[in-house]
């Protein structure tokens, strides 16, 4: 779910908003490793929500180096 997140951000030239619980544990943990940067919103009535506003430069490098290593799996694969 992690780097699905942190995927999408990537993608996206904007902020990303996540409301499922799910997609707000994920920017939580995420957060925590200052892997984004972004705000958790709380309203009156205790809904979450959370506004991804991008990548760091450490999220920015975990997520170019897993592209690396999957593009060289495929690649080693192709090859055997």
């Amino acid at each position: 779910m992690e780097t699905k997140l942190l995927e999408a951000t990537a993608r996206t030239g904007h902020a990303v908003v996540v409301v499922e619980r799910a997609d707000i544990e994920a920017f939580l943990s995420l957060r925590a490793q200052k892997l984004i940067d972004g705000v958790l919103h709380i309203l009156p009535t205790g809904a979450r929500y959370a506004t991804i506003h991008g990548l760091t430069p450490d999220g920015r490098a975990l997520l170019a180096m897993r592209r690396c290593l999957r593009q060289r799996a495929l690649a080693a694969l192709a090859m055997a």
